[in-house]
């Protein structure tokens, strides 16, 4: 039978921090992954349900030299989540599906699984390359659209605004009438 609380002075939990991420499909996906290994004390890994994360090997400041937490009453909700079931010392599953501790363990995962990092480079810069094309494309278009904008009616010359606001309010009989006696006088 668990106690409790039997978790309170583990502290395995308070050694690390975990965020999740997607699953790498692109070369700058795998690239972020190898910048994230060239550090010390991170780690990418697989869990058991096929999701990634990175994990960062660090002591949580609130852990006291006997493993308890300075702050348990007020602890974060993320830790108040945390179960004694999912403690690494009460499952006796690795948390890890598959852990890289480097960037040569990752490629070694690569490798296996024949994800070729040069065809996706290759294709990331061509993607790359087809939207730089297509960006320029679009705004040529727009370029030529506003050269070829047509004037609002609303800017003619003083000339035909004074004859339209001549016969603006006249009956349509009347105003076609007038126009004949001034067109007749030119």
């Amino acid at each position: 039978m668990k106690q409790e609380n039997e978790c309170l002075t583990c502290g395995k939990c308070c050694n690390y921090v975990t965020v999740a991420l997607d699953e790498p499909s692109d070369y700058d996906d795998w690239n972020q992954l190898f910048w994230y290994l060239h550090h010390e004390k991170v780690f990418v890994y697989i869990d058991h349900d096929g999701d990634w994360f990175v994990e960062f090997k660090t002591k949580c400041e609130q852990t006291m030299s006997d493993g308890r937490c300075a702050v348990y009453s007020e602890r974060p909700e993320v830790c108040r989540d945390h179960e004694a079931d999912d403690c690494e010392n009460n499952n006796c599953e690795s948390p890890y599906l598959e852990l890289f501790a480097n960037v040569d363990e990752l490629k070694e995962y690569m490798q296996k699984k024949e994800i070729d990092l040069e065809k996706l480079k290759e294709k990331s810069y061509a993607q790359a390359e087809q939207e730089k094309k297509n960006e320029e494309t679009e705004s040529e278009i727009d370029q030529e659209e506003k050269e070829f904008e047509v004037e609002p009616e609303e800017e003619l010359d003083e000339e035909q605004g004074e004859e339209q606001d001549e016969y603006e309010d006249c009956e349509p009989t009347i105003c076609i009438q007038g126009l004949r006696e001034e067109t007749s006088k030119v």
